[in-house]
């Protein structure tokens, strides 16, 4: 009986929670480094039809430079290679200390946005990627835990 019930349980895992072969299409949507979005996103990406894409660094964030990255994007096999095109990057602006309990210790105040193009001599950058469906889908990326996506919306343009 006991080997019937683990049998059962381990057909049950597979049907829930096993790697599909990923397309194209599958990844079009918003995706978000965790299940749901608070008051602000955490890392995420916009996966378009047309191949291109968006990834977003944390909206927490209040340092950083680099807000987003802009280019293009296939799947062959288990790989998803991303070629980067421009970056969105925050101009001037001086640091402050942030206001206790509602920002980080450091912030960049009065900057602007800027598109600035890549020119890598790298080409794409490529990656692991698993695909599974436990109660939404989500992937992977080079089976690393925090590199988990999860998608929030099949609409592209739900990222704000």
């Amino acid at each position: 009986m006991r080997v019937f019930i683990l049998f059962t349980l381990g057909i049950i895992m597979q049907t829930f929670c096993t790697a599909q072969p990923v397309k194209t299409s599958d990844l079009v949507g918003t995706w978000n480094n965790t299940a749901t979005v608070a008051d602000a996103w955490n890392r995420a990406y916009q996966f378009f039809p047309n191949g291109t894409f968006a990834f977003h660094f944390s909206q927490y964030d209040d340092i950083g430079r680099v807000r987003s990255l802009r280019g293009k994007y296939r799947v062959h096999g288990d790989t998803l290679y991303l070629s980067i095109q421009t970056r969105i990057e925050r101009v001037g602006g001086f640091v402050l200390g942030g206001a206790m309990g509602t920002e980080d210790e450091w912030i960049l105040s009065k900057s602007t946005l800027q598109s600035v193009d890549q020119e890598s001599p790298y080409g794409e950058v490529a990656r692991s990627i698993r695909l599974l469906r436990r109660q939404q889908w989500n992937f992977i990326l080079d089976d690393r835990s925090d590199w988990t996506y999860y998608r929030i919306d099949s609409d592209p343009d739900f990222y704000h």
